[in-house]
């Protein structure tokens, strides 16, 4: 075999693709930072196992978002994590999205996910989520419904392009707003907005 033959082999055989990068490293990082509180850190190794294939790490990168203080970027990670694998099956992430809708004054999304995550929260939780509960039933005052409404629907508006996901959670929370709103105020026209925002469904389903 030629020099030129033996260079060509070699440059082959070290360009030849090794085992696909896994996401785990990057779960386990992220979740060293977030125990630390390092949550700009903890984002970055969520996102890359997100990159890399891991349906979890999603639920990881809204809580992430949460915790920096974005809320309305955590309230649309945890659409588009529950429209990639249905549901956290965890507790804590419930109350995780259950903040961030608060945050983002989703106060009947916020209900839903405490409310979830009471049903499987310990002792120490439980009351936590009760008192959240009561306050957010003293919030919705049935006379600011129509303008909280109208709200929600012109900030739905504003993003249905460019963030549906987001867009989804505001107009699903102006539909269920509206079912408790004496004259149903919008209800046809933010339920059109859900339906139009919402995913297709998954294949081989009907």
């Amino acid at each position: 075999m030629s020099y030129q033959a033996v260079l060509v082999l070699g440059l082959l055989l070290a360009a030849e693709p090794g085992p696909p990068p896994t996401s785990e490293p990057h779960l386990v990082a992220g979740a060293e930072a977030f125990r630390a509180e390092a949550y700009a850190q903890a984002l970055v190794e969520f996102r890359v196992a997100e990159t890399l294939g891991s349906a979890e790490a999603r639920w990881y990168v809204a809580a992430s978002l949460l915790k920096l203080g974005r809320a309305e970027d955590a309230v649309e990670a945890f659409v588009l994590a529950e429209r990639g694998s249905r549901s956290s099956g965890d507790a804590l992430l419930e109350v995780y999205r259950g903040q961030a809708c608060y945050a983002a004054r989703l106060f009947l999304c916020a209900d839903r996910w405490f409310e979830s995550a009471a049903s499987r929260a310990g002792p120490r939780l439980a009351p936590q989520l009760t008192s959240l509960r009561a306050g957010i039933r003293e919030a919705l005052r049935p006379d600011q419904l129509g303008s909280a409404i109208d709200g929600l629907m012109a900030r739905a508006a504003a993003v249905s392009r460019s963030r549906p996901a987001l867009a989804f959670a505001l107009a699903d929370e102006a539909v269920a707003l509206s079912a408790r709103a004496p004259d149903r105020h919008r209800e046809s026209e933010a339920a059109s907005l859900v339906s139009r925002l919402a995913p297709p469904p998954s294949r081989g389903h009907r």
